[in-house]
């Protein structure tokens, strides 16, 4: 399990040129931003519209994808893909089923010896992680080809 306050100061702490330049890009003082994302700071508090203006300047995903696990969904991330070939799309469907493959096989050789162990069970998350990612990525292209 994580601490929220504290992924978020480290988020931010973490980006090149830390504090000052996120705090420049994102309009506000340095100061300011530094307090907000202080897990100790009782009266300055990091809205909602900032974590996400955070994640959008930073490509940083960890904190959605905190918000995800404390309400026990994925997150899997899209992106834009206008303009995508009819190649690209099958491409993005092989990849998809070559993930299934490895999720299969992964799944198979966790049951085959009748017990699981924790490692198995994090490579089994880690394959449908990659397989959801997979599947959402190609529909996201396939609507990108809508031709209304």
């Amino acid at each position: 399990m994580f601490d929220l306050p504290d992924l978020v100061y480290r988020v931010v702490h973490e980006q090149p040129g830390g504090v000052p330049a996120l705090a420049a890009r994102m309009g506000v003082s340095p100061n300011v931003l530094n307090k907000k994302v202080s897990p100790t700071q009782e009266f300055h508090k990091l809205t909602l519209g900032e974590a996400a203006q955070i994640v959008e300047l930073t490509g940083d995903d960890r904190i959605p994808q905190a918000f995800a696990d404390m309400v026990g969904c994925v997150l899997v991330p899209t992106a834009d893909f206008d303009g995508v070939t009819d190649m690209a799309l099958l491409e993005t469907y092989t990849q998809m089923i070559s993930c299934l493959g490895v999720f299969g096989q992964d799944f198979h050789a966790a049951l085959r010896d009748g017990h699981i162990t924790r490692a198995e069970v994090q490579q089994i998350h880690d394959d449908l992680y990659k397989l959801q990612s997979a599947g959402a990525e190609l529909f996201v292209r396939l609507g990108a080809l809508i031709d209304d």
